[in-house]
């Protein structure tokens, strides 16, 4: 082999040369690529750190290496629920830390984007129908207590449908309110499963080309629904009268890009405090007047969170590894408990 590389011509021996080595080179580059990403956030993961009086704890890990638990919901008598985005499992964790996953829901669901809970104790899901984020699709599962899960609502709009379907919250009435990213609307959906387009940020927002609604929450204490639009640094927080024609704006970021919170999930406390999954700093934080304030941080990926009795319940999605098969989880998942201070904390900077 060598005796005829060397019988040949000085430019085919050179191209022979670059060849190998660029070879060599692009190897060399791919091992390493995949040693760096495969011990990215593989490390034991760090509990989060309560701010201002708050505590944290670990309230309950989850079972699986692939939970990626992208929300969490509380019912009436306390029970968290939270769901799998890539295994589609729904697991209802009693007061006690004690686990149940849900019947069927892993054979059924594909992929768990929200969860709500209904007075009676009914589950609504959100499913993405597949948990590669680039997939469009949606449907929304009811579940009845002890019952497994059954198709409830999609939503038809010419051939379109859901895009991107993100978060669910529900009113005292049994009415649904759906997010979705890709279409930046909200739907309705009735107790009967029909839906409806029902809110978009209004064209007189000087935003409104930037803000894409992600999470949404209803407020019984004013029958209104709490709305978070964020893209790219734009964090806006609006209240929306339950007909979808009255929009006030309660909060606006306008801080730099790189410093801004990245809410994702909210969720309603005792008479009406908001408060917020800060998802680009990994905190949770409570909306005070035209500020927030941060209550904990350190957690990995917290999209959602939940109140229930002076505790918030936050999930730790860590959700890199959906989009990067080599980055591997920070283990285990797991659901996180924030006891409040009390009373509520005074306004201050956060940023």
């Amino acid at each position: 082999m060598i005796s005829k590389i060397q019988q040949l011509g000085r430019g085919q021996r050179a191209l022979i040369f670059f060849s190998v080595f660029i070879g060599g080179l692009m190897l060399l580059v791919a091992i390493t690529f995949f040693l760096i990403s495969f011990s990215i956030n593989s490390g034991p993961r760090q509990l989060a750190i309560g701010i201002g009086g708050a505590t944290v704890r670990e309230f309950v890990t989850l079972p699986d290496d692939d939970s990626y638990p992208s929300t969490v919901a509380v019912g009436r008598d306390g029970t968290v629920y939270t769901g799998s985005y890539r295994s589609g499992a729904v697991w209802a964790i009693s007061q006690d830390g004690e686990l149940r996953e849900l019947t069927d829901s892993r054979i059924l669901i594909a992929s768990v984007s929200s969860i709500e809970v209904a007075e009676d104790g009914t589950l609504y899901v959100l499913d993405r129908t597949d948990p590669n984020p680039a997939v469009k699709g949606g449907l929304i599962w009811r579940i009845l207590p002890d019952d497994v899960p059954r198709e409830f609502a999609s939503i038809t709009d010419g051939e379109e449908g859901f895009i991107a379907p993100h978060d669910l919250a529900i009113a005292t009435d049994g009415v649904l309110y759906v997010t979705d990213r890709g279409r930046r609307e909200i739907w309705q959906i009735d107790s009967e499963g029909n839906g409806k387009f029902w809110w978009r940020v209004p064209n007189t927002d000087p935003q409104v080309e930037n803000a894409i609604p992600t999470s949404i929450a209803y407020d019984k204490f004013t029958d209104t629904l709490v709305v978070v639009a964020t893209n790219n640094g734009l964090d806006n927080v609006y209240r929306v009268s339950r007909d979808g024609q009255q929009t006030e704006t309660i909060y606006r970021f306008s801080g730099v890009v790189a410093e801004a919170p990245g809410f994702d999930g909210i969720t309603i406390g005792e008479n009406g405090r908001i408060f917020l999954a800060n998802f680009s700093q990994n905190g949770v934080s409570e909306l005070l007047s035209t500020n927030y304030s941060l209550l904990a941080n350190g957690f990995r990926g917290s999209s959602s969170v939940a109140y229930f009795e002076g505790k918030l319940y936050v999930n730790n999605f860590d959700q890199v590894g959906i989009v990067n098969p080599l980055v591997q989880p920070r283990l285990p998942f797991a659901i996180d408990e924030v006891t409040l201070s009390s009373p509520a904390p005074t306004a201050t900077e956060s940023e």
